[in-house]
């Protein structure tokens, strides 16, 4: 079934689209929540949250064109909050891994005064990603948004592994200058 006729029925409230959904996209974005998650039972909890969220803002939403990114985005928020929820008292590791390649590069967010300002940054964060080489931007996005290892996004993309380090620590040092020409400036 295409993701029109999935909206579709997700517009008729049919909760087919449900089902439809999760057999078209289930094993990726429990494969996602595996990687960060690392654990079945919260990958299941957090696929269901995300069919449900999908079901309370389908509409006035319409991911047609995008549906699998509209997915995604949910179930990572979920799984990301709920490692957090079970990590509160002791570092996860994969998530503290990520988060310190990134964190010289990206300003903390604490500094960030308001969302007017968080959503500023974002804007600015995806001109950025608009602006690279296609092959660039899909290892930072497999890299920092699917959580994918290395050793992964190397396979996937038939590169070595060495390549793929050596385009993320310069993505990420040109992420660095970029951002402090707006003002960003990483710790």
């Amino acid at each position: 079934m295409t993701d029109f006729e999935i909206i579709d029925l997700f517009f008729e409230r049919d909760e087919r689209g449900i089902y439809e959904c999760d057999l078209k996209y289930g094993r990726p974005l429990r494969s996602l929540g595996r990687r960060i998650a690392n654990d079945d039972g919260i990958c299941e909890e957090c696929a269901n949250d995300t069919y449900m969220r999908t079901w309370q803002t389908v509409p006035p939403k319409d991911p047609r064109n995008y549906l699998f990114a509209f997915l995604s985005k949910i179930m990572r928020a979920f799984c990301i909050d709920r490692v957090r929820e079970m990590t509160r008292e002791k570092r996860d590791s994969s998530l503290t891994v990520l988060a310190g390649e990134l964190c010289e590069s990206i300003p903390d967010s604490s500094s960030s005064d308001s969302g007017a300002i968080s959503g500023e940054l974002s804007g600015i964060i995806e001109r950025f990603l608009s602006n690279l080489k296609t092959e660039q931007r899909h290892i930072f996005v497999l890299r920092y948004f699917y959580m994918e290892d290395i050793a992964a996004i190397a396979k996937r993309l038939m590169l070595t592994e060495g390549k793929v380090k050596t385009v993320l620590k310069r993505v990420r040092d040109k992420l660095r200058l970029y951002l402090a020409e707006y003002g960003y400036e990483a710790p």
